[in-house]
């Protein structure tokens, strides 16, 4: 199964002779303009992506302080319109692991 999702930013005429190829190791791909437009929006994901996890952990670090039960935290916000954020990151935070790096989850920035 394809996961990589592909956002690509050069010329058009480049992008029309390797668009096939993008294609076939691409879940979905992404024609964005020139570049450095890839850059950007990626740069932009990362942001929201990567910030997510310091948000939901200083605002654990809050509840705790209030004495506040992170059961009852979890169960309220799983109502809300951002619940399923926090359900994506809540085992991450509340289990002891080791960091880890996956493959996949590498960036890579290429000029063709």
């Amino acid at each position: 199964m394809l996961r990589l999702l592909s956002i690509v930013a050069c010329k058009k005429e480049l992008y029309s002779r390797v668009e096939k190829v993008i294609g076939d190791y691409s879940s979905r791909v992404y024609y964005v303009g020139e570049i450095p437009r890839a850059t950007v929006i990626k740069l932009a994901l990362n942001n929201i992506g990567l910030s997510i996890p310091a948000l939901l952990a200083e605002s654990l670090m809050l509840l705790e302080s209030w004495s506040v039960e992170l059961e009852l935290f979890y169960e309220i916000s799983r109502n809300t319109w951002f619940g399923k954020v926090i359900e994506r990151y809540w085992s991450r935070v509340m289990e002891e692991k080791k960091p880890g790096l996956r493959h996949g989850w590498l960036v890579k920035t290429t000029s063709i």
